[in-house]
């Protein structure tokens, strides 16, 4: 459970505690427990109407299953009104179901999306705006990808989505070896082994027997057959303004950086089938993916990420004019030299939205691709505490988003020409809680850049008070940290509420930061972020020297595991928690998908002498004799190397003598279950208290 979720507004937090304190009569407000995790409603994707009027969203819960009685992750669609105030929210679909994907028709009538179903994995569905039953259009075998949307035809009478195809045969294999692989892969089924060749043209540890192409459904017809425009790896398709060729990611093969498989580039395909596709944009040393095609045509959008450095060069957000393969980048270099989230065209206009991570929270920004001039944050972090923008889209001079704060975990905002306004809150049962507004500060480091950090307090302690302190570690260099993010919000309360401080910051090196930083902090992994996390807890004790004066307990999840395995080999820790830890950085990296990216950050290949030298300077395992805190790792089942070395750091831990409990849960496609994450917060929540208290 890598934390969870969180906007109402400060005004009536700050004076419902004042009440309370002041009304012996009224009951204090209880404060959130681990049992409201299966209570929490996040809305993870949405779509405008072409109109404005209205947005549906994809809104992730639990429901309990009748049959076992246990808590299950749902993913239902929700349909508000954007414009009248007194229209409630409708659900379009219930049950124990995975919808997904959801897009209006171009008339707004009907809805696509994507369904996971028993029979045959993810499909497409379309229903009508004003609900009943969804119609699910003609089988894709092996099912459609859902992170790669649907796109309607102009005419709303064709759905274009990414499918999967089995592949058979390598193309560099000998014609016997191609027909003995040929005869193996006739039947492919789940559990079949993946093979894997040095001249294959695609990443190492990627999937070889399942590649993306693209497929056209017929709406109006559930049984007509389902359409192949083009018979290569294409992903990300959207149609053009006349409907008769469609957009996409296109890979191509490119032997110039072992292990990074193919390269992408940005094509053209008719669906006549009658030429070969069209190569539109490519650049020889970056992946360029997701094109989206200006309203008045004139230029395509993309995004983009260096192929030769991945983990510190921002992924940018560019545009290509007709004629010209070569992207203009809009985003990286001097100008918002900041990772860019999502982005897309606003609907009926000519500029660009995207979003960003910025100081424990995420912008929401614009820029015109007629004036080209520097972004511009329409909706920013900038507030205290940050607050964070999600999922969001467009229509009718309407922007509607997803919104996290520190007083909600997600909630349906729109920004139109008055300005900012909440549409809906789907966890208001919050209003029965007592939540904690954080208090914030910079660590400042002798001659390096200032660290943002965030402490929560329990309501009603005094700064002198002597309270126990719970530190929290970013999972990772490509994540960050604070109120407005969206996985901080469950943690950071749901501690809080017991009685302890909870402090987090943003290290350098995490998302959020520019190259130059990110690039001087990767020589140092682990140590690097470690100290800065040292900084933060002396820069906030200056302020509140009674927390953690007498206990201090410290969490980190991946890369953060490693961060605060050296903080507490530095310092005096009275409890630890690993979740998924990783504590030895070659064989981390060597399952990393930028694994290449080695080269660059560690000076060598593993088998390097400088390289081997600094990767096991940070490793944690040859100083566990300064690690004496009692320590809980936790796995979840999803990643096979964090079960290794979890197993690795328990045995030595324990011919140590050293106090250390194991917990691991059993892999769930899909999971961590809703039950497995209040399971693990239960005993997360008995291990601290029993060496905190």
């Amino acid at each position: 459970m890598n934390c969870c979720k969180g906007p109402c507004q400060f005004a009536a937090l700050v004076a419902g505690c004042m009440l309370s304190g002041a009304a012996a009569q009224v009951a204090e407000p209880e404060g959130i427990t681990a049992a409201d995790l299966a209570r929490l409603r996040v809305i993870e994707a949405l779509d405008v109407s072409p109109d404005g009027g209205k947005a549906v969203c994809v809104v992730r819960g639990a429901d309990r299953e009748i049959a076992s009685g246990q808590w299950q992750e749902v993913r239902q669609l929700v349909l508000v009104d954007l414009v009248r105030d007194d229209q409630q929210p409708t659900q379009l679909t219930h049950g124990i179901r995975q919808d997904v994907s959801p897009v209006f028709g171009p008339d707004g009538r009907r809805i696509a999306f994507v369904r996971h179903t028993e029979d045959a994995g993810a499909q497409v569905h379309v229903m009508a705006v004003g609900g009943g039953e969804p119609i699910r259009l003609a089988i894709v075998p092996g099912g459609v990808d859902p992170a790669a949307g649907l796109s309607w035809s102009p005419d709303g009478q064709s759905l274009l989505a990414t499918a999967y195809r089995f592949s058979v045969a390598n193309d560099a294999l000998s014609s016997a070896d191609a027909e003995m692989e040929a005869r193996l892969r006739t039947n492919v089924a789940a559990g079949d082994p993946r093979i894997e060749r040095s001249t294959d043209h695609r990443v190492f540890g990627g999937d070889a027997t399942r590649e993306p192409t693209l497929c056209v459904l017929d709406v109006d017809d559930p049984h007509a057959s389902v359409n192949y425009p083009t018979t290569g790896t294409a992903r990300d398709g959207v149609f053009t303004s006349r409907g008769d060729a469609v957009l996409c990611t296109w890979a191509v093969a490119d032997d110039t950086h072992p292990g990074r498989g193919e390269r992408t580039v940005i094509a053209r395909i008719e669906l006549s089938g009658d030429v070969e596709p069209e190569i539109l944009s490519s650049e020889p040393n970056w992946d360029l993916f997701q094109p989206r095609l200006a309203p008045d045509g004139s230029v395509i959008a993309l995004l983009g990420r260096a192929r030769h450095s991945a983990l510190l060069e921002p992924q940018r957000v560019g545009m290509v004019v007709p004629g010209e393969q070569t992207p203009y980048w809009l985003t990286g270099d001097e100008i918002h030299d900041r990772s860019v989230i999502e982005f897309d065209w606003e609907r009926g206009a000519d500029r660009l939205l995207f979003t960003s991570r910025q100081d424990g929270g995420v912008d929401l920004s614009m820029l015109s691709h007629t004036l080209l001039t520097e972004p511009r944050v329409l909706i920013g972090s900038q507030s205290e505490p940050p607050i964070g923008v999600g999922a969001f889209s467009s229509g009718g001079a309407i922007i509607a988003f997803a919104r996290t704060s520190v007083d909600a975990p997600s909630e349906l905002w729109v920004l139109n020409a008055s300005g900012q306004q909440r549409r809906w809150n789907p966890n208001s049962w919050l209003a029965q809680r007592a939540l904690t507004l954080p208090e914030s500060g910079w660590a400042a480091p002798e001659g390096e850049p200032s660290v943002p950090w965030w402490l929560f307090r329990p309501n009603g302690t005094a700064s002198q008070d002597d309270i126990p302190l719970i530190v929290l570690f970013p999972p990772g260099p490509g994540r960050m940290w604070g109120p407005g993010i969206l996985e901080c919000w469950f943690r950071s309360q749901w501690l809080t509420s017991q009685g302890w401080a909870v402090l987090y910051a943003n290290p350098r090196g995490s998302a959020g930061y520019g190259r130059a930083v990110r690039r001087g902090i990767f020589r140092d992994p682990s140590r690097g972020p470690s100290r800065d996390m040292l900084w933060a807890i002396d820069s906030m004790q200056e302020q509140y020297p009674g927390i953690g004066q007498s206990r201090v307990a410290m969490m980190g999840s991946s890369l953060g595991a490693l961060a605060a395995g050296w903080a507490i080999a530095a310092g005096d820790v009275d409890a630890v928690i690993f979740e998924n830890g990783v504590f030895h950085l070659p064989t981390h990296i060597a399952q990393h998908e930028e694994w290449s990216a080695m080269v660059e950050l560690l000076g060598g290949l593993p088998q390097d002498p400088t390289a081997h030298r600094t990767m096991l300077d940070a490793d944690l395992l040859p100083h566990l004799g300064h690690l004496d805190a009692p320590v809980l790792l936790v796995t979840m089942g999803e990643n096979a190397l964090a079960e290794v070395e979890s197993d690795l750091l328990y045995r030595l831990l324990a011919l140590a003598h050293s106090d250390v409990e194991r917990i691991r849960y059993v892999p769930v496609p899909g999971g961590p279950t809703v039950h497995q994450q209040l399971d693990e917060a239960d005993r997360i929540l008995i291990f601290l208290q029993r060496h905190l208290q």
